[in-house]
């Protein structure tokens, strides 16, 4: 037993020296990554301080050109939801498509008139309100994504602390956006009454499409996004466009996935 504990021993020595004179030979560690389109290749001199790169190296993740975006917003009083769908072209610019719930764009009504008589010997009365809506169908979007990394000025400028807190570690982005709205628009007569007749009451109300047109227009927009985590992020943006020729925007907030 004895002779084999010194065995062991002398054994754990040896590859322990052995082990020590090879790593001394070392002086450089290529890294070889194979992606889909090249092969990046990086030398890290042992001798150097980039050695102490090769962990965080190792564990960096390539990052996904793809991403996808899904929010809410409002158009006029109606809230409406965005999806949208986006391809990193370089580093500060990408390209995006997506859409935008249907929503009232315009309305307009005519003053509440109230008349009243008989006929047939039987009494009525009629209060109605008409009018005009203008509702939009689901829109498309196609443009461009531009951004910058937010200089850290909040430390000299007045921002709540929670917003300095945020920038503190460089991570926010502010961006500009920019593009085409397909629209597409129903027009409809609405109305909104009460007749009682003859000691009955009816409530007439609802609406009757009559035309529908279609077209496009330019959107601009401007926001910030501050990432969570490497593959998810927030965006909060105000946008604005046209539709029918009514001057449509406001702010929008959306949670940005990459894949």
């Amino acid at each position: 037993m004895k002779n084999q504990l010194s065995l062991i021993l002398i054994t754990s020595l040896l590859i322990t020296f052995s082990l020590k004179l090879n790593a001394e030979e070392v002086t450089k560690i290529e890294i070889n990554v194979y992606t889909n389109d090249d092969v990046k290749k990086t030398v890290i001199d042992t001798n150097s301080a980039s050695l102490t790169l090769l962990n965080d190296y190792l564990k960096t993740k390539q990052q996904s050109k793809y991403y996808l975006s899904t929010g809410f917003g409002k158009i006029k009083d109606d809230v409406v939801g965005n999806f949208v769908a986006g391809y990193q072209l370089f580093p500060n610019l990408s390209v995006e498509g997506g859409l935008i719930t249907s929503a009232e764009v315009h309305s307009i009504s005519s003053s509440s008139s109230t008349t009243s008589g008989t006929t047939d010997g039987k009494a009525y009365s009629i209060s109605a309100n008409a009018g005009l809506k203008t509702s939009s169908n689901t829109a498309y979007l196609l443009g461009v994504n531009y951004s910058v990394p937010l200089p850290n000025l909040t430390n000299n400028l007045p921002f709540p602390k929670f917003i300095r807190n945020l920038q503190s570690d460089n991570n926010m982005e502010l961006y500009s956006k920019a593009g085409l709205l397909f629209w597409g628009v129903d027009y409809s007569l609405y109305l909104d009454g009460t007749i009682t007749f003859d000691g009955t009451t009816y409530n007439p109300n609802g609406s009757i499409p009559f035309a529908s047109a279609k077209g496009s227009n330019m959107y601009f927009g401007i926001g910030v996004s501050y990432p969570l985590t490497n593959e998810a992020s927030i965006r909060t943006e105000y946008t604005r466009s046209k539709i029918a020729g009514v001057n449509i925007g406001g702010l929008s907030s959306s949670a940005v996935f990459k894949f």
